[in-house]
């Protein structure tokens, strides 16, 4: 399984998941503060018969700032740290 972080200065960011199972998900979570505390977050699961997901994106203008996660069977496995 991979996890991708996508990050753009002028939009924001989104996190992707592939070769992915079922009961996996992509996360992002946000700090509107930059703070590295999560206010919000979007998640996306792997729908069956595909093996990758991928979120919504993320707003990280005016200080605001983003990770990514790859979760599975509601554990987190990895992530991103704070960007």
């Amino acid at each position: 399984m991979a996890l991708k972080y996508y990050y753009s200065d002028a939009c924001g960011s989104f996190a992707r998941i592939e070769n992915a199972r079922a009961n996996c998900e992509a996360v992002l979570e946000r700090s509107n503060s930059g703070a590295g505390r999560a206010d919000g977050w979007v998640s996306e699961t792997v729908d069956a018969g595909l093996d990758y997901a991928y979120t919504k994106i993320g707003n990280n203008l005016n200080g605001r700032v983003s990770r990514a996660i790859l979760a599975c069977d509601g554990h987190a496995l990895v992530n991103t740290g704070w960007y």
